[in-house]
């Protein structure tokens, strides 16, 4: 590799840092100690690497915090953008210092929401994007680092928006430091508990029906990001316009109503499955009837959104959610006017109300559903 692009990605990375902890006030990573050297961050490019990995280095003498002893180092390959794996290492590395028991999967989701805040995203993060849009039926969290990683920093820029007036993801930083717990010694192995989502539940007044609710709001938001965005949504995610439309279980007029309706996928935990009902041939008195059923032991947030001839939304509809339940029905009246339905459902996950759904428990089972839709 020739010094010039060595160079290159060194000042990148420096322009990454200063970026992220300089100008966005983000906390600076833990440093890694190089003998003879001093404390250092390490971005390793390598021929043969396809995607960013990083690595954290724990020193042997282990402090009473996740994150008191753990550093970042990152291995990339020298055909990947230089911005863009810098921005991922620092935010990685960011990521390291504030809670060391996240898994790889959070990190990446993370680091990336700090890519789309203060860097450019690129050809790359369109890609990320239409990858979940297009597989809105996996979890929106997991472990391991997998194609969805990247596309899931979705969730955090949503639950920076809706509530936090802070600077760009300071609130999804301010969850992973509350969620770097204390461990007694001898501790060899970290242990993610509590995890940032368990930081997320017990912020809200009432656990599990808020972050129900919570789930419930970004399935419909993420079903508005693409061709079906407007001037109010995701303004931020303009650049994604192209690419981030939803994909839908079925797609059916209401003139077609009755009929009874399943996903071609289960839906994994806090993953959703989306419906469209064209409002053709509708007369003023006629009413959708909903009737849903899933497997046990999960409960499922149901939104129905009434669509204008724009994609703007004219009305919402909350199905009420019950916790323990695994049916629910209900009637949505004066639709008439309208051009589409939107049916939103998503898997809140968990076994009990006491056991709510854990990321780190893997591997998690999803859970299917059926939809009986008829003309009221």
């Amino acid at each position: 590799m020739s010094d010039q692009k060595s160079l290159a990605y060194l000042s990148e990375l420096e322009n990454a840092y200063e970026a992220l902890v300089g100008a966005g006030a983000l906390p600076p990573p833990k440093l890694g100690w190089l003998p003879g050297v001093g404390p250092r961050l390490v971005l390793r490019l390598l021929a043969d690497a396809s995607q960013l990995d990083s690595q954290r280095h724990q020193q042997l003498v282990r402090g009473l915090h996740d994150g008191a002893h753990a550093s970042a180092e990152c291995s990339v390959g020298v055909g990947q953008p230089a911005r863009r794996a810098s921005f991922l290492c620092v935010g990685e590395a960011i990521a390291w210092g504030l809670d060391a028991t996240e898994g790889p999967h959070a990190r990446r989701s993370y680091a990336t929401n700090l890519w789309w805040s203060y860097g450019s995203p690129s050809s790359q993060d369109l890609h990320a994007i239409d990858r979940v849009q297009a597989n809105p039926h996996l979890s929106l969290l997991g472990k391991s680092v997998s194609p969805q990683s990247e596309g899931n920093a979705l969730f955090l820029h949503f639950l920076e928006r809706q509530l936090s007036a802070q600077s760009p993801a300071a609130f999804g930083t301010t969850l992973f430091a509350v969620a770097a717990g204390a461990h007694a010694r001898p501790a060899w192995q970290w242990n993610n508990e509590p995890d940032w989502m368990d930081v997320l539940r017990h912020s809200l007044p009432n656990k599990q029906r808020d972050l129900a609710d919570l789930l419930g709001d970004f399935s419909v938001a993420r079903a508005l990001l693409g061709n079906r965005q407007t001037a109010g949504d995701w303004p931020e995610l303009d650049w994604a316009r192209p690419v981030g439309g939803i994909r839908f279980e079925w797609r059916v007029p209401f003139s077609s109503l009755p009929r009874n309706l399943a996903p071609d996928h289960p839906i994994e935990p806090t993953g959703s499955s989306y419906i469209w009902i064209d409002l053709d041939r509708i007369t003023p008195q006629q009413s959708l009837g909903f009737d849903a059923h899933w497997e046990r032991p999960v409960s499922f947030k149901w939104v129905v959104l009434l669509l204008g001839a724009s994609g703007e939304v004219l009305r919402r509809l909350d199905v009420p959610y019950l916790e323990s339940a695994d049916q629910q029905q209900a009637t949505f009246e004066h639709i008439h006017g309208g051009k589409a339905l939107l049916i939103c459902g998503t898997n809140i996950g968990g076994v009990s109300l006491h056991h709510p759904f854990d990321p780190d428990l893997e591997p998690w089972e999803p859970h299917s559903y059926t939809l009986h839709l008829g003309v009221l």
